[in-house]
């Protein structure tokens, strides 16, 4: 993150650099559509066509029928109601608007880190899992010598004799 807030900080322009080159993208093709006005009184609604697709464009709602603009969030990169689609930069461009946003540019999250090591959240333990009595885990099976062959030691700490001598 502060790697990218670095980058944002030197940055002129009003969208971030992913969302400016996602824009310069749209806008060559976007000459290819043909935006026809319908006759609403603002200007701001029009019909855009290419071959045998119609989509229709409301540049007041910031919306287009292909809801591709609707899709990308609200508040995406400085516009109102997210990043306009290739038929909303064409309807943009025949009213001879700027595609980008007159709105200040957005400024990056400030990075709220606490003083001191990070808190550790101890995961839910299941209740299957054994019970700690202390600092140790309660055992399940109990260790048997395989020299004596009695429980609660091992061989090497055995201090008895073998219960078999050969």
């Amino acid at each position: 993150m502060t790697k990218h807030i670095r980058l944002l900080e030197h940055h002129s322009g009003k969208l971030a650099p992913v969302q400016e080159k996602r824009l310069q993208r749209l806008i060559k093709p976007s000459s290819r559509w043909i935006a026809e006005w319908v006759g609403d009184n603002e200007r701001k609604r029009f019909q855009v066509s290419r071959k045998q697709t119609k989509v229709d464009v409301d540049l007041i709602k910031h919306t287009c029928s292909c809801n591709v603009w609707q899709l990308t969030g609200n508040m995406v990169c400085g516009f109102d109601s997210g990043m306009p689609c290739i038929h909303g930069i064409a309807a943009i461009r025949k009213r001879h608007d700027q595609v980008t946003t007159d709105q200040l540019r957005p400024a990056p999250p400030p990075i709220k880190r606490p003083i001191g090591r990070p808190k550790v959240h101890n995961r839910n333990k299941d209740p299957a899992e054994a019970h700690i009595q202390g600092d140790k885990l309660k055992r399940s099976f109990q260790v048997t010598c395989s020299k004596c062959n009695e429980k609660g030691h091992n061989y090497k700490t055995c201090k008895g004799a073998p219960s078999n001598p050969n």
